[in-house]
């Protein structure tokens, strides 16, 4: 029994690699890259809709993310928590912002999709209308 569990475990390290990255001579290079956000260098956020958010980190970096799904009230947050693990929040990953909905009282989560880095505000905000007139 346990030479099908390591076979399966090779092979599926074997996919694993081949999937997000391809070795040349020494060099390793991946083939998607993520965009991350330091969460402890944020140091202020906008909300642009009920799925888009503008954030600033203090090394003058700024992104624009977009959630999975509408996020109820997100316009009312007064501030905003980030979970993922190791103080970083990336593109198709498991981070969540977290607020609580100044109407309600309850605390909200809503996932991740896509982070971006952008120049400006402007620029989130004409991403976001160009994404719109796309479809």
């Amino acid at each position: 029994m346990k030479r099908p569990i390591f076979i399966l475990l090779c092979l599926t390290l074997i996919t694993v690699q081949s999937a997000f990255a391809s070795e040349e001579g020494n060099t390793l290079t991946v083939k998607e890259s993520k965009t991350c956000i330091n969460t402890r260098l944020v140091r202020g956020f906008d909300t642009l809709s009920d799925k888009h958010l503008y954030v600033e980190e203090r090394s003058n970096k700024y992104f624009l993310l977009i959630l999975r799904s509408r996020c109820f009230n997100l316009e009312s947050a007064h501030a905003i928590a980030f979970t993922d693990s190791m103080n970083f929040v990336c593109s198709k990953g498991f981070g969540q912002v977290s607020y609580r909905d100044r109407l309600s009282g309850r605390f909200e989560t809503c996932s991740i999709d896509t982070i971006e880095a952008v120049e400006s505000k402007a620029h989130a905000e004409a991403i976001i209308a160009a994404k719109a007139e796309d479809g």
